[in-house]
């Protein structure tokens, strides 16, 4: 939500020169902009309908009615920001604006649909075609959330398409997280495709008071790599601080053949790959 909100803010930077409006309108959008900066809601909205009914012909009414439903969705109004998105759709050609307009349809759409309002859903299912990919790969992401595994599950096609032809990584991981959210049958179905002989993390724990192995644990790499790479960031640098660097760890593994070993005073933690 964080980041939706920053990517707001920054089209409101983009879209805020207003030279070329007259005066009426250039001090009714300047006034809502600064009260959307600081996620005023009632008096943007307030401001942004004063606008709307004073300037119906501006060249700006579409990103005036873009804010208004970014309002509407941001005080949980949810029905009332889809037909204003909607209706934003339907006069604007900014292809930037028309993107993010999109994305909040189907955050909306899923809203609704957890709160208790299933026909919703389904709606999210066409943009699984869009000819856009960030907009058909945000819906697939989204689906993948889904406690309905009958519909999520339209959703593994686009994802397991991500897994085989995008080039960034990043991108390919969320994928494969997604697809372990709806069945991660699907996922061992890509490990086997790309790599017959699957690999195995083995953890093992060695207690050195009582001489012996008391932990020890072997899972599909293709698993224990996911698990350490959707570490959230400030976890990884709480980690990082106390001398434990997932990411060179992760490379570390990697390597062939390579033990990797802590020993302290009480026991020995023992990490390969075979």
């Amino acid at each position: 939500m964080k980041k939706r909100i920053l990517i707001f803010v920054l089209l409101i930077c983009v879209f805020s020169s207003f030279a070329i409006l007259g005066t009426g309108e250039v001090e009714l959008l300047e006034r809502a902009k600064l009260l959307l900066f600081d996620k005023q809601w009632d008096s943007a909205m307030s401001v942004l309908n004063e606008f709307i009914e004073k300037f119906p012909e501006s060249d700006h009414l579409s990103l005036a009615i873009f804010y208004k439903s970014k309002c509407l969705e941001e005080k949980k109004q949810y029905k009332k920001a889809l037909l204003n998105y909607m209706l934003f759709l339907d006069i604007s050609l900014n292809e930037n604006l028309r993107e993010e307009a999109i994305i909040s349809i189907i955050d909306l759409y899923f809203d609704l649909y957890q709160n208790k309002d299933k026909s919703y859903l389904n709606k999210i299912l066409p943009y699984l075609k869009y000819k856009k990919l960030t907009i058909k790969y945000y819906a697939a992401f989204k689906l993948s959330y889904a406690k309905d595994k009958r519909i999520a599950v339209k959703a593994v096609p686009v994802l397991k398409q991500m897994i085989q032809r995008e080039t960034d990584e990043e991108l390919r991981d969320r994928a494969k997280i997604a697809l372990m959210r709806i069945d991660p049958d699907f996922l061992k179905e890509i490990s086997a495709e790309r790599e017959p002989e699957a690999k195995l993390l083995h953890i093992q724990v060695y207690d050195k008071k009582l001489k012996k192995v008391t932990f020890s644990l072997s899972i599909p790499l293709v698993f224990g790599k996911l698990a350490l790479e959707s570490i959230p960031k400030k976890e990884k640098s709480a980690l990082k601080k106390e001398g434990y660097d997932i990411d060179l760890l992760l490379k570390k593994l990697m390597k062939k053949g390579e033990i990797l070993k802590v020993d302290d005073e009480e026991s020995i933690f023992k990490l390969w790959i075979e």
